[in-house]
Formats: C-alpha cells, sequence, structure tokens
C-alpha cells in the first residue's frame, strides 16, 4: 500500500461535528477511509484498535490539547504521522505543534479544508520518505558494521598465524621494526627472545604432524597466557616462537624466559590420551645503542644456538647486563 489515498485510513479527532463531516466528505472522495473521534481519549482507544495511517487533530479538544494528544500517541509506542487544525490566527500554535512532530497544519474553515486531501497525500508521502530514509540509515549502519567486523577478521588474519592464533612471523617483524625505532628515539629498554621446543620433530616422527601440530597450540596458548599485554609473541617459524619484551631490560627477560621453560617442563602437552613431556630452550638478545632490528635478531639465534648445544632445555643470553656492543 502506497498510503497516499486509496486504503490510507485517517483518524480525524474533532469536536465541531460539522467540521470533522466535512473533512470526511472531501477525504472520502479522494479515496481514504475515515474515522472520526470527537475528545481526545476516544482518538487514542482508536487509535490502538485501527491503526489509522494518518491524523488530523483539532489542537482544541474538550479533554486534552492536540499536542497533549500527540505525545499519549507516541507513548502508545505508535509513530503516526499528524496534521494539526487550527483556528484562524494560530500559527504559533501550529508551529509549536510541528516542532513536537505534526508534519503539517491547516486553518479550520472551509475554503481551507477544501484541500485537506492534498495536504493528508503530502503528509503521508513525506512521511514515507522520512521512514524510507530512517530504514535506509539503519541499513547502511548495519552493512558499515559488517564490513567493520569483516575488516576486522581480515586485518586479524593478516596477522595471525593460522595453526596456533599468535601474531605470524611477518607481523611479529613489522612490530620488532617498529619497537626497536621507538626504543632508541626515547631511550627504553627493549629485550627479544627466540623460543624453540626441544626435539620436536621426534614428536612428528613418532605421534604424526596432527599430535605436532596441537602440541603447537598449546605451547603459544602457555607462552600466550603467562605474558604480560606489553608483550609481542609471534609464530618465528616452524616450532620457534619470538617475543618481544617491551621496556624491559635483559635480567627481567631472563626472569621471565626462566619462567616459561620451567612452566612447559611441568605441563603435559598433546592430546589427551598421549600426554607428552616436552621441553623448550631460548635465546635471548637485548637492543644497545645504535643496534639494528637484524642484529638483535641474530644475537637472539646464536643465544638459542648455544642453548641447544649446552644440552637443551635452558635460557641462554650470550651478552652481559649493561653490555654496550
Amino acid at each position: 500500500m502506497d498510503n497516499l489515498g486509496l486504503d490510507s485510513l485517517v483518524l480525524i479527532v474533532e469536536d465541531d461535528v460539522s467540521i470533522a463531516n466535512l473533512e470526511k466528505r472531501y477525504l472520502e472522495k479522494e479515496g481514504f477511509k475515515v474515522l472520526i473521534a470527537s475528545t481526545g481519549e476516544e482518538g487514542l482507544r482508536l487509535v490502538s484498535t485501527e491503526e489509522p495511517h494518518l491524523l488530523i487533530i483539532d489542537y482544541r479538544l474538550p479533554d486534552m490539547s492536540g499536542v497533549e494528544l500527540m505525545q499519549k500517541v507516541k507513548e502508545l509506542g505508535k509513530k503516526i504521522p499528524s496534521v494539526i487544525v487550527t483556528g484562524g490566527g494560530d500559527e504559533t500554535v501550529a508551529v509549536t505543534a510541528m516542532k513536537l512532530g505534526a508534519l503539517d497544519y491547516i486553518v479550520k474553515d472551509r475554503d481551507t479544508i477544501k484541500h485537506l486531501p492534498d495536504t493528508c497525500k503530502e503528509v503521508l508521502k513525506k512521511f514515507n520518505l522520512e521512514e524510507e530514509n530512517l530504514r535506509l540509515m539503519e541499513e547502511l549502519k548495519r552493512v558499515n558494521k559488517e564490513l567493520t567486523e569483516i575488516n576486522k577478521k581480515l586485518d586479524d588474519l593478516s596477522k595471525k598465524d593460522d595453526l596456533t592464533g599468535v601474531f605470524n612471523r611477518r607481523y611479529l617483524m613489522s612490530a620488532l621494526s617498529y619497537e626497536t625505532a621507538k626504543a632508541h628515539r626515547y631511550n627504553y629498554s627493549l629485550s627479544f627472545a627466540i623460543f624453540d621446543l626441544d626435539h620436536f620433530k621426534q614428536i612428528n616422527d613418532t605421534y604424526g604432524h596432527t599430535t605436532g601440530d596441537v602440541v603447537l597450540k598449546q605451547f603459544a596458548e602457555l607462552l600466550n597466557n603467562r605474558l604480560r599485554k606489553t608483550d609481542i609473541l609471534g609464530r618465528y617459524g616452524g616450532e620457534e616462537f619470538g617475543i618481544i619484551f617491551t621496556g624491559t631490560a635483559l635480567d627481567n627477560a631472563m626472569t621471565i624466559c626462566n619462567e616459561l621453560r620451567e612452566l612447559v617442563a611441568q605441563t603435559s602437552f598433546g592430546p589427551e590420551d598421549i600426554p607428552l613431556r616436552i621441553t623448550t630452550s631460548a635465546g635471548v638478545a637485548y637492543l644497545t645503542n645504535g643496534m639494528e632490528k637484524e642484529k638483535l635478531i641474530d644475537v637472539a639465534d646464536k643465544s638459542l644456538y648455544k642453548a641447544k648445544e649446552s644440552g637443551r632445555n635452558q635460557v641462554v643470553a650470550l651478552q652481559k647486563e649493561g653490555e654496550t656492543s
């Protein structure tokens, strides 16, 4: 239904019977269906039971003003366009009514009432356009929200490792570049560690890659749960994981890494039916004056190699605290 005449139900709330009948006659000629109420209370009852598409309300009713009636209709949860009917010289009343939601007004005289059907059609057209605009705005908000969520998921996918859910190598390296530059600029401590699962190849060879994948996920989750919010964990490659310790000196980074190493040794990994005990080794480096990201990684990598060479299940830092190069 287009609500512009044919089959549109209009409720006239008017205590002057002759005016109400005149309005009804003109409206019915244009295909409107019309109901009449002589009081505000009767109008409210018909609003609830008949669901009119448009209200034509006399500003001065026996039991309330037209504006009060409009407010009561809103309180019922009804959103119905209204036309206020005023006496001659009551333009200020009409302005007040329109500020409160009326879409138009007419002056109560017989010549003006002749044009009431056109006024009603314009009001319904305006109302329908406003409702359509609101619907489109809500739809746009919904689509924008969905796009935002999709973009966030895509952004997460571009940063996260598919298997473990922690940051991938590309993001880890990008973050390390950024944190290294920031540490040099603002002169604060930065440490970097590389963790490696000891004898991980044996797990894959003995129990299969599916079990190995479970172990990697659990290992990453264990690290992630223990680390601070300021630490950045990423999968460096294979069974190796990198951790950026922002604002952290070497001794503190070593302490955290040793806690992680001990926690790993005390934890069962793998599927429930194949509880596995594993160990991990780590190499730790800290940023010195003028050190580039690549050198920081190289020191951590060589420290990890030393940990492996020295028997595994240990944390090694080739640098000494306070060293400047």
